[in-house]
């Protein structure tokens, strides 16, 4: 494992960085003045100042970066940005969370210097500004590759440097307002969000409170914290606890999800049977497995839609999906390796590729099966949807006897 500093050491870290931020605002000029923002209850004032880069440190909770520092946290240690080691992953994620717009704002940097300024703590946490730091580091540690004069001037962090170190909750609400309450929150992996709201939740933040710092309405918040409900509940269900990188590109599945479960629990399905809560659970837990496959949004839909094209509104197409899913799909479920097999097998690699590898050969494996249930269930709904035109469906039937091949050895 990485050799730790001691405690001693830490503190003492905290202390220099502490001491030669208060002695820039002492000494130096401020490069601007009079910037206005809310910070403990109420509008202040602050001037921003040029900060030597060795003297900050990234905040590892940034909105940017939640999802990968979770699920590096979940298989191997809580990240310390005190730890040259971890504040270079650190530097990692916030690189990776948006490749693309990272090169471009890196030569934008590197040829016109730091245009916005941050937001750092009385010890040098960078509350907001993270990215652009990361930004400014790499150019610093690449001196062959940028001219001297760029290399000297991006040595340097602008920022406002907070009056009073805040309490977490107080530090938190800053961070959130300015990482995720901005225009640029559109740039964030859709991921983040529901997190940034379960961490907010969870430190005793109203819905209301919520949705003032990331610029929602209240009802959205509240959608997102039950999404982020199923969501966990569904990392649980595979085993996958805190690796939220196993929820990319599933954003849509899982509000689909969450407005079916809300409207069957609620008892406002418009199913030709009635369903107890037993069946609305099974319907989440069948739901799960086609999320793990990805399925296309429209096929996906179909499965707990509240209408009469919906699976799970026709008590006979249900039935015939869940007991073909339970019989089969199931039982492939039940016979791949265990999340903890999948680790063994592969030691030294991450858990988001061992979980990826594990999804993709259940995948696999069922496919075919997938493909064939949903495929029974949409023929059975068009069926029911042609009940009332009988030529209609008496012409889909002959057709589909017409295409049976009597001489093929499986007619017999």
């Amino acid at each position: 494992g990485l050799v730790r500093l001691s405690m001693a050491h830490y503190n003492n870290l905290e202390d220099v960085r502490k001491n030669k931020l208060a002695k820039i605002q002492l000494d130096e000029d401020p490069r601007q003045t009079g910037i206005k923002i809310s910070w403990q209850g109420e509008v202040k004032t602050f001037d921003s100042y040029k900060i030597p880069l060795q003297y900050l440190i990234y905040n590892k909770y940034n909105g940017r970066i939640g999802t990968l520092v979770s699920s590096h946290e979940t298989q191997y240690s809580e990240l310390d940005p005190e730890n040259k080691n971890d504040a270079n992953q650190i530097e990692n994620f916030l690189w990776e969370s948006k490749k693309d717009r990272n090169n471009a704002t890196l030569s934008s940097i590197a040829s016109e210097g730091q245009k916005l300024h941050g937001i750092v703590t009385i010890d040098g946490k960078i509350i907001d500004g993270n990215r652009r730091a990361m930004l400014l580091n790499k150019i610093t540690s690449n001196p062959d590759k940028y001219p001297t004069t760029t290399h000297g001037n991006c040595e340097y962090f602008e920022a406002i440097i907070l009056d009073s170190p805040g309490t977490e909750k107080e530090l938190l609400k800053l961070e959130t307002f300015y990482q995720m309450g901005q225009d640029e929150k559109l740039d964030y992996n859709p991921i983040e969000k529901y997190l940034k709201c379960k961490t907010l939740k969870q430190n005793d933040f109203s819905n209301n409170n919520i949705s003032k710092l990331m610029n929602e309405k209240e009802p959205q918040i509240l959608k997102w914290l039950e999404t982020m409900e199923h969501m966990d509940s569904y990392l649980k269900h595979l085993g996958y606890d805190g690796v939220y990188t196993m929820l990319e590109k599933r954003e849509d599945q899982f509000l689909t999800l969450h407005t079916s479960i809300k409207q069957w629990k609620a008892g406002n399905g418009q199913a030709d049977w009635n369903p107890e809560e037993i069946d609305v659970n099974l319907l989440k837990l069948i739901s799960f497995d086609y999320i793990r496959a990805n399925t296309e949004g429209k096929k996906f839909r179909a499965i707990g839609l509240n209408s009469k094209s919906g699976y799970f509104s026709n008590e006979e197409v249900w039935k015939g999906f869940k007991n073909s899913h339970l019989e089969k799909i199931k039982k492939i479920s039940e016979e791949e390796p265990t999340p903890d097999q999948a680790r063994e097998n592969e030691p030294s690699a991450s858990l988001a590729v061992v979980f990826k590898s594990r999804d993709e050969d259940w995948k696999e494996k069922t496919e075919s099966l997938r493909k064939e249930f949903l495929g029974v269930a949409d023929d059975k709904i068009q069926n029911i949807r042609l009940s009332s035109e009988p030529l209609k469906l008496l012409e889909k039937s002959f057709e589909s006897i017409s295409k049976v091949d009597e001489s093929n050895p499986s007619f017999s």
